[in-house]
């Protein structure tokens, strides 16, 4: 799934396919939330009971570890699952990722002797770059799109990064 770059805690919700899970499990999707035990898992495979997130929710850092929400220290990525809607509220840390970081997560549903484990692969997506000077922005990412300020594709860099010509202006960048 990709992820927009945020600065304020933004996220993207995801279905995780309730009635799928509840089959597997052998249970009614509205008896996950009751009867299911919910874990983060750690990259070695261990199931971690600890919530770090909002309600059943967890911080990851870049490794997929399951840690403590912390400005400051390594947590990057967040999941906070809804048993009753079976979805999850996906983000990151502001000022902590860049266009293009790709983090992998692992959460998991338990009951009896099934388990179904949601593996979700993160990639934060291109950013907005507004092209303030063209003379330092002369080189960038190759296939990057220039739109005008009105949102009108104008261009796209060359494969070599180089701005095509435009005349003087204020343009957006959508960052490839």
């Amino acid at each position: 799934m990709t992820l927009p770059l945020d600065n304020n805690y933004g996220y993207v919700t995801l279905d995780l396919k309730g009635s799928e899970v509840a089959q597997i499990l052998g249970i009614k999707k509205t008896e996950i939330e009751d009867k299911a035990s919910f874990y983060g898992v750690e990259p070695n495979g261990t199931l971690n009971s600890r919530t770090t997130g909002e309600g059943t929710g967890h911080w990851f850092d870049a490794d997929g570890k399951i840690v403590a929400w912390d400005p400051n220290g390594t947590s990057i990525v967040f999941s906070n699952v809804d048993l009753i809607t079976m979805t999850t509220k996906i983000g990151h840390m502001p000022n902590k990722v860049k266009s293009g970081d790709s983090f992998t997560i692992k959460q998991a549903l338990v009951y009896g002797s099934k388990q179904v484990t949601f593996e979700i692969k993160v990639t934060i997506e291109g950013g907005t770059t507004v092209i303030t000077n063209l003379q330092k922005a002369r080189h960038g990412n190759p296939g990057s799109r220039i739109f005008n300020v009105l949102g009108k594709p104008v261009g796209k860099r060359t494969s070599t990064g180089a701005l095509p010509d435009l005349p003087k202006g204020v343009y957006v960048e959508v960052v490839k």
